[in-house]
């Protein structure tokens, strides 16, 4: 479980992740702590740093549309 979550805060992955690992252990038993534990790590990410993925676009200077409105620009209208 601490592999899966440690996985799944640096990468943000979830159900892919949690289908790996359950395969990995081979054990259905695992699979809700699993769960919990890789979406609890995925939200504690999100609080303090981007993922890897996120950072290797931006290394690679490729745009990326977020999900949320810059302030600067959220009063902005488009005509």
């Amino acid at each position: 479980m601490a592999a899966s979550a440690m996985l799944g805060g640096y990468t943000r992955l979830t159900y892919s992740l949690c289908v790996i690992m359950l395969e990995t252990t081979q054990s259905i038993n695992y699979f809700i702590p699993i769960m919990f534990s890789v979406l609890t790590a995925v939200n504690v990410g999100d609080l303090f740093n981007r993922s890897l993925y996120e950072r290797a676009l931006r290394a690679k200077q490729i745009p990326l549309l977020r999900n949320y409105c810059p302030k600067s620009q959220a009063n902005v209208t488009a005509f």
